[in-house]
């Protein structure tokens, strides 16, 4: 065998041995070992490798109990807690599709473009986002964090207050990891379901616009809960800040699809041009949600995308594509109607 091959694991594996050192240990594991290693979201943390994630999100009690990581973490209890809270609003690392010599390659051609381009504010090449290995690691600490809950000062609170710290992409988004982990405790830890609704509901008024907005995404988690919570989201659609009700938006166009409040809602939205692009964008999309019940919002949808009386930018770019998708979509609704009723 190589000996620098060896040389390089060793050299690796004690990198991340020293890297999580201080940190809660079970039967030899640290908490993020632990992380790393639950078999719950496998299939994630593997999907940038293998091209392909076809991971369900329910899953059943006793699948998710019997997760050998789950139940490490239970028995290590409440000292896990700052650990999870670390790694949901840890730095962007690089995906594992990018290896040592192609961030070198980046860096070299970055430092060659700087010494051709003296005085040049080109930033040093980063992760700009996280890769599937990172998306799990924080579904399995959000996991975690719901699995102690509040008693165990954990739950959706902590797990809130971790992700609203959490840095947002290039775009200003911010990882939805923790909404599919919430998929997933809600199928398979049905003692933390009422807790985990509680904070959902009390983390929609919270002072801080990320938490809320946080807040109004996972009640999709929860699509049988609509009743508790529509009238908070239709108020939530009125919130001084653009990205809370953007949620809240989304929210009612994926769980409450053809209802004419939540219709007349989205038009009223897509119809205001005073409102930014992105939040009309997605008021177009939640349109073509609504299927052959929108119908009659053709017209509208036909008329903002015709709106370019201005320099188009990204925002009012991805209006434009979400209006043509949303119009495709109604259409190809209304023409199955039309095939399926009979004369």
């Amino acid at each position: 065998m190589d000996r620098r091959r060896v040389d390089r694991g060793d050299s690796l594996r004690c990198w991340y041995r020293g890297w999580f050192a201080g940190e809660p240990t079970y039967h030899g594991k640290t908490v993020t070992q632990w992380l790393d290693g639950m078999a719950l979201f496998e299939e994630e943390r593997n999907s940038e490798l293998t091209g392909q994630n076809s991971f369900r999100y329910p899953r059943s009690p006793e699948v998710v109990t019997n997760d050998p990581a789950l139940r490490a973490l239970l028995l290590i209890g409440s000292n896990t807690v700052p650990v999870l809270v670390k790694r949901l609003a840890e730095p962007f690392q690089w995906s594992r599709t990018i290896g040592p010599m192609s961030r070198l390659r980046m860096w070299a051609e970055w430092k060659w473009y700087r010494l051709r381009n003296p005085g040049s504010t080109a930033p040093r090449p980063a992760p700009n986002s996280y890769g599937s290995f990172q998306r799990a690691r924080h579904m399995a600490a959000a996991m975690a964090l719901v699995a102690l809950g509040t008693n165990g000062n954990a739950g959706v609170p902590r797990l809130l207050e971790a992700w609203a710290i959490s840095p947002p992409d290039a775009a200003n988004n911010r990882d939805v990891s923790p909404y599919f982990a919430l998929e997933v405790a809600n199928s398979g830890l049905p003692h933390r379901r009422a807790e985990m609704i509680t904070g959902v509901m009390t983390a929609m008024q919270h002072t801080n616009a990320v938490i809320r907005s946080a807040a109004a995404n996972l009640t999709r988690a929860f699509p049988d809960q609509l009743s508790s919570w529509k009238e908070k989201l239709l108020k939530m659609t009125g919130d001084a800040d653009t990205s809370v009700r953007i949620a809240a938006t989304w929210a009612l166009a994926t769980e409450d699809r053809g209802d004419s409040d939540v219709l007349r809602l989205l038009e009223a939205m897509l119809k205001d041009k005073a409102n930014p692009a992105r939040l009309r964008a997605y008021a177009a999309s939640g349109l073509g949600l609504q299927g052959a019940t929108a119908t009659n919002s053709l017209p509208l949808l036909q008329e903002a995308l015709n709106d370019t009386n201005r320099a188009l930018n990204n925002d009012d770019r991805f209006l434009q594509r979400e209006t043509r998708t949303a119009i495709r979509n109604i259409e190809k609704a209304t023409a199955g109607d039309k095939a399926i009723t009979p004369k």
